[in-house]
């Protein structure tokens, strides 16, 4: 593997700096496997006699080399010490694994975009961002269930998502011991041109166009107080902290709903000297949801009910305890 890169940032004036970077990976990989032909052993009373696995010593050689290139661009300017835009492109690539069928070579790229303004005010911090992806080519592998055979069998599926959205946070100080914090992301994920490949490289169009990919909410967000105090030599911060998740599917064809859910958190922080004592709760009303149907034949059909009747649910409550010394 050989991975050069290039990366700056140019502080144009005291209001503008732009930043980029650039990176290309080359990939060389080569292996070998012994090869197994078949012949006859001359065994007549034995059952595998005609078509036994030889090993002849002979190998399969295979080779692979590719390369992919990452780059980014970005971009922020202050209107005046209240108000700033940003923006920022790139575009990331991910290498196939060694594994990966040299003939049949298949690299995801995402293309990213997004630009945003942010408002500075004494008590308030808002951020507002605008953000598109499209991921092509978006693949799929996974396995479905053979409705003549009733068996598990591969498939490969190749298509494009796009996903227009926006972010909006803000951070709201009303007073130096209280802090409100909040997140919403809405975006409108799609499914397009995907299709199935079949034996010889043929492919088989599959009916999911402006379809929502699994398990992706429209909406999801976060919102909490944290309060922040003392009392002698301890440090004390606490926190509770909503989160939603909106409706999802299991599958490519929006059959199977995974409902949306809520859950409640809490996280008490103290500090004294170099100690660090954490307590958290997760999912404090024991909230029953769903993260995923069936990951192992769900990804395009589904299970056939608008209901899950399989599914990997989230944590029940649970604490976690975590004691920190610093050194």
């Amino acid at each position: 593997m050989l991975a050069p890169y290039l990366a700056d940032t140019w502080q144009v004036t005291d209001t503008l700096r732009l930043e980029g970077g650039v990176r290309h990976e080359r990939y060389r990989y080569r292996a070998w496997n012994m090869a197994r032909p078949t012949g006859n052993l001359g065994m007549a009373d034995t059952l595998a006699d005609d078509a036994a696995r030889l090993l002849t010593g002979a190998r399969d050689h295979t080779a692979l080399d590719v390369g992919v290139t990452n780059w980014t661009a970005g971009f922020n300017y202050d209107i005046n010490p209240m108000v700033g835009i940003y923006g920022r492109a790139s575009r990331a690539q991910r290498a196939p694994s060694e594994g990966a069928n040299e003939g049949n070579v298949n690299i995801p790229t995402a293309d990213q975009f997004e630009l945003g303004t942010k408002l500075n005010f004494d008590t308030l911090d808002v951020f507002a961002t605008a953000f598109y992806t499209k991921y092509d080519p978006y693949n799929i592998g996974t396995s479905a269930v053979n409705p003549q055979t009733g068996a598990a069998e591969s498939k490969d599926y190749r298509g494009s998502v796009t996903n227009p959205g926006i972010e909006l946070a803000a951070v709201w100080t009303p007073a130096q011991w209280l802090r409100l914090d909040a997140n919403l992301t809405y975006n409108d994920t799609k499914v397009s041109d995907l299709t199935e490949v079949v034996a010889n490289g043929a492919v088989a169009v599959v009916d999911v166009d402006g379809n929502m990919p699994n398990r992706q909410p429209k909406l999801y967000g976060n919102a909490g107080p944290t309060v922040l105090f003392t009392t002698g030599a301890f440090d004390w911060e606490t926190s509770l902290r909503y989160a939603y998740v909106g409706k999802r599917y299991a599958d490519l064809e929006n059959t199977t709903v995974l409902a949306a859910y809520d859950t409640l958190a809490a996280n008490i922080l103290v500090r004294s000297g170099p100690w660090d004592v954490q307590l958290s709760v997760d999912n404090l009303t024991n909230t029953f949801a769903l993260t995923e149907g069936n990951p192992r034949t769900d990804t395009i059909s589904g299970q056939g009910t608008r209901a899950p009747i399989y599914g990997r649910p989230i944590y029940e409550r649970n604490t976690r305890l975590v004691v920190t010394y610093h050194f």
